[in-house]
């Protein structure tokens, strides 16, 4: 069970910081913009990530910069609101949310978008829906809810579906198929942690701002250990596409984190079915990327899931 906010009145589960779960409609459309305005900018992430390497800049260069940026302006509208030396919960917080949601899966993700594209990449973060109703339900976070467990399942279907008529893929790209499950596995257990752990009186500029930096280091050490040119205004065109994604950075993950505040562990996994949806959208508007007609039935069924995820929970 997770551990009891000291200094709840009605014993609820939830640590100081946290919003209860949505159940209004007004609730309810605040969740839902949160997941539209996080799933665009986690696909345009993509889109850029696959740019600058088509640049030539490194997977590993991208996550560094897109993290260091982001953070450091994070960090300083945390500390103009409200200076104060972390303590060491946020510090084993940021440490890690920042490898389990963004360290280890946006490196799988980066390295596999260039061989598969993104709208097979934002798969990565659908998947986790599943498996995050069952964990929840384990743990006792979620109650149990048929609707909730129906959407989980249509809603992994449809983007499952999504793969089928791209079952033709070469050979060759299952081991990238590979790196986006490792990254899907990540996903499910940040997005449990980073509420069940979230600390007390947290504010979601913090967290984000703490989560960015402690990722920004863990790119940097493989980055040091292979010799990576961290250099991207040496790489023609990507300047630009940086500084870009680092301004994004800071907004994503801020808008992130109001989001985890917000939402159950599971309606935020939802996320990536937002993410999915909008990347092939811009995959095929941008980047010329083109899907099956049967991709249709297979994003209906992922916002009929979405809607049955979202609805307020009724027990049995």
């Amino acid at each position: 069970m997770p551990p009891t906010d000291p200094d709840s009145k009605n014993g609820s589960a939830l640590r100081a910081g946290l919003v209860p779960p949505p159940t209004t409609i007004g609730a309810l459309l605040a969740v839902g913009a949160l997941l539209l305005v996080n799933g665009v900018m986690l696909a345009v992430t993509l889109a850029l990530s696959r740019e600058a390497q088509n640049h030539g800049l490194s997977p590993v260069a991208y996550g560094f910069w897109m993290t260091l940026g982001g953070g450091l302006i994070l960090t300083f509208a945390a500390l103009w609101r409200r200076p104060q030396a972390p303590t060491t919960g946020q510090l084993r917080y940021w440490l890690i949310s920042g490898l389990l949601s963004l360290a280890a899966p946006q490196l799988l993700v980066f390295i596999a978008v260039t061989r598969v594209g993104v709208g097979l990449a934002s798969i990565t973060f659908v998947l986790p829906t599943l498996a995050t109703w069952v964990v929840a339900r384990i743990m006792g976070i979620e109650g149990p809810s048929r609707l909730r467990l129906i959407g989980a399942v249509l809603a992994t279907i449809g983007a499952t579906w999504l793969i089928i008529p791209s079952a033709a893929l070469p050979a060759e790209a299952a081991p990238w198929m590979l790196l986006l499950l490792g990254a899907s596995v990540a996903l499910t257990a940040g997005n449990i942690y980073r509420r069940v752990a979230w600390p007390f009186h947290a504010r979601p500029v913090e967290l984000a701002a703490g989560m960015l930096m402690a990722a920004s280091v863990m790119f940097l050490l493989p980055a040091l250990a292979l010799g990576t040119e961290l250099a991207f205004w040496r790489v023609e065109g990507a300047a630009a596409i940086v500084a870009a994604q680092m301004m994004l950075s800071a907004l994503h993950f801020f808008a992130y984190y109001v989001l985890q505040q917000r939402a159950t562990p599971v309606i935020f996994s939802l996320l990536g079915h937002v993410t999915l949806v909008a990347g092939m959208v811009g995959g095929a508007l941008l980047l010329g990327e083109r899907y099956p007609p049967a991709a249709l039935i297979a994003v209906a069924a992922i916002f009929t899931g979405l809607l049955l995820m979202v609805l307020p929970r009724r027990n049995g």
